[in-house]
């Protein structure tokens, strides 16, 4: 799974929602806040939305009769 995490402020006075691409330790900048506020909140967002996802996923795959993806997520 993703992870995004809010970044900044830039040179330019932004700050940015990103998360590492897969595979290496690259930043991937997922959008463009103008406060910290607004990037902290779509980053969290962005993760839960993931997560809800990804579950829907799980349950899928359960009904099934296969596993899930990411075994973390039935532990919260």
């Amino acid at each position: 799974m993703l992870i995004h995490t809010s970044i900044g402020p830039t040179s330019a006075g932004r700050y940015l929602v990103t998360y590492i691409t897969p595979g290496s330790t690259v930043p991937t900048v997922a959008c463009d806040c103008s406060t910290s506020g607004q990037a902290a909140a779509e980053a969290t967002r962005l993760n839960l939305e993931q997560r809800a996802r990804e579950m829907v996923l799980q349950c899928d795959r359960g009904a099934r009769g296969l596993s899930g993806t990411y075994h973390e997520l039935g532990a919260t």
